[in-house]
């Protein structure tokens, strides 16, 4: 099953999502803070839509630039996740 989030400018936007940001982020994918959605499962597969990616050639609007990756660790908890980019 996948799921679809969306950042914009760093903080996420889901359905069902009431608090969300990125913790830190690397090359191979980053550590995500999500509360207000049922916990995701390990292996669960995300497509991330993020915007402002990159301007299009009139340089005024932004593409989303879609990133598929998948769930490798959770703190429940903490409403934490561990996720890597495919």
């Amino acid at each position: 099953m996948g799921y679809q989030i969306m950042i914009h400018k760093g903080i996420m936007i889901s359905d069902g999502v009431q608090l969300a940001r990125i913790l830190d982020a690397g090359s191979t994918g980053m550590r995500l803070f999500l509360a207000g959605v049922p916990p995701l499962p390990v292996g669960a597969e995300l497509n991330l839509e993020c915007t402002p990616a990159r301007k299009k050639s009139d340089g005024k609007k932004w593409y989303p630039v879609n990133i598929p990756c998948k769930i490798v660790w959770r703190d429940v908890k903490n409403y934490s996740y561990g996720i890597v980019f495919s």
